[in-house]
């Protein structure tokens, strides 16, 4: 109790059967362990693919757009103002897409969380960056995880010890619904920050002369598709790194030998 290391142990008239039962629950939970981790970051994956789909089609048209208005106008560059209110506006609009991609991940959480309390069914917590109490939560809810399984050895689900357990590992699981629900809240009103302040320079930037105004415009676009394109390639690049070197968090200290 209160540690993160389990001891696993079991009762059989043959020793090496005994031996044999701890070392192949080891093994299964070794396996179940990396399976979650891929499959996790397999989503991870999928979900970056699905925004990069129409994304890529945005950026081409965009820098395509913007280079037919320079050559229409002869117009190439933004003076001082111009610039520098785009360059702001395409950093805040680089800042509220990764707080909405990042939304997205913890709505996606929160539903798998909901279907998880109401089947009574495992919970693999995706990855939050940046969310240290749901880091804590997770690791509370593997242990939690790892005990019951060790108990199933020698219990039948209708134990009193296992209902325990798991009625611990649903509290965890309702933390942590909490505590991503507070993470959307937060996260949302991130977004609400960063377009007010995006609405206040496009305020300013209708006052720059009108042909330097659709320069600006196009360039904002065209800039912020591709900042949001390289973003993204990154994220994917990480999270098939991550899929593809996925390895087990859990660490067997010393394998059952024969008593």
């Amino acid at each position: 109790k209160g540690s993160n290391m389990l001891r696993l142990s079991s009762q059989n008239s043959n020793p090496e059967r005994a031996r044999d039962v701890v070392n192949l629950l080891i093994d299964a939970y070794l396996e179940s362990n990396v399976a979650a981790k891929t499959r996790e970051a397999g989503k991870t994956v999928d979900f970056i693919g699905e925004q990069l789909a129409g994304l890529k089609d945005n950026l081409d048209k965009s820098e395509q757009e913007l280079q037919e208005y320079k050559v229409q106008t002869g117009l190439t560059t933004l003076g001082p103002e111009g610039g520098s209110l785009v360059g702001k506006v395409v950093g805040l609009e680089q800042q509220k897409n990764e707080l909405n991609l990042k939304r997205q991940r913890v709505e996606y959480a929160i539903e798998t969380l909901q279907q998880s309390l109401k089947k009574g069914t495992p919970f693999t917590p995706p990855v939050i960056e940046g969310a240290a109490q749901l880091g804590e939560l997770a690791a509370r809810l593997a242990e939690l995880e790892a005990a019951r399984k060790s108990q199933l050895v020698n219990f039948t689900a209708a134990h009193p010890a296992v209902k325990e357990k798991e009625a611990e590992i649903r509290r965890v699981q309702e933390a942590m619904l909490s505590a991503y629900q507070s993470a959307r809240q937060e996260l949302s009103l991130g977004e609400r920050d960063a377009a007010r302040t995006i609405a206040g320079y496009d305020e300013q930037l209708k006052e720059i002369p009108e042909t330097e105004l659709e320069l600006a415009k196009r360039t904002r676009v065209h800039k912020v598709n591709a900042e949001l394109y390289n973003f993204l390639l990154q994220k994917q690049q990480e999270a098939q790194i991550a899929q593809a070197s996925t390895i087990s968090s859990v660490d067997v200290i010393d394998p059952a030998l024969t008593p």
